[in-house]
């Protein structure tokens, strides 16, 4: 939603009940796509609501321009993938290109992709995962809810390392259940028992 339908996104921003923190995240991803030309931005700028939006989302742009990044080659193998993603920071250029690229990818590889996450070693696992989710945004439809969805099992075996696992899990159950309701309540399922309760209560 924040790439390709980003006046819907900035809509989101005040129907949603947000933080101060997520609400700078979710202004951050509608304007670092580096696609969009300025003058795009600028049109996207003034249909921001409050004049504290729009001067984040204008230094956001000056940072941009100021700091490009290096495109990084495609990789098309989801175990070199994997390995690329975990020497990453969350949020950072290099996460959010390597994510792009799963774009291109047929379902088969995507569905390859998670479950070679599910088989790395838990920390290897756990650091994947965090980058996985971080890059990752609330009402973002820019996102791949298999891989998704693996990557916030694997927090939720670790809930205390993960504060917001519940808010972020319930989240992506009702993202995903628009989609495809079945392989939601599905993957809501596998996840480990002592998660599924609050987030079925937060989904209430």
């Amino acid at each position: 939603m924040t790439h390709d339908k980003p006046e819907t996104a900035i809509q989101w921003i005040d129907a949603i009940d947000l933080s101060a923190k997520e609400r700078h995240s979710m202004i951050e991803r509608i304007f670092s796509w580096s696609v969009r030309t300025p003058e795009e931005s600028a049109k996207l700028i003034q249909q921001l609501t409050t004049e504290e939006d729009r001067r984040a989302a204008q230094a956001m742009l000056v940072e941009r321009a100021a700091n490009q990044e290096t495109p990084i080659p495609p990789v098309a193998d989801p175990a070199e993938w994997l390995e690329k993603l975990a020497a990453t920071q969350p949020r950072s250029n290099e996460s959010r290109q390597y994510n792009n690229m799963l774009r291109t990818w047929e379902p088969a590889k995507l569905t390859e992709l998670a479950s070679r996450l599910r088989e790395l070693p838990e920390e290897r696992r756990q650091q994947v995962a965090t980058i996985i989710v971080e890059q990752g945004c609330d009402y973002d439809s820019d996102y791949q809810p298999v891989l998704h969805g693996e990557a916030l099992r694997c927090l939720a075996a670790n809930p205390d390392a993960s504060p917001t696992i519940v808010k972020t899990t319930s989240t992506h159950a009702v993202k995903w259940a628009q989609q495809n309701p079945a392989a939601a309540d599905q993957w809501l399922n596998s996840l480990p028992k002592a998660e599924q309760s609050p987030v079925r209560d937060f989904l209430k």
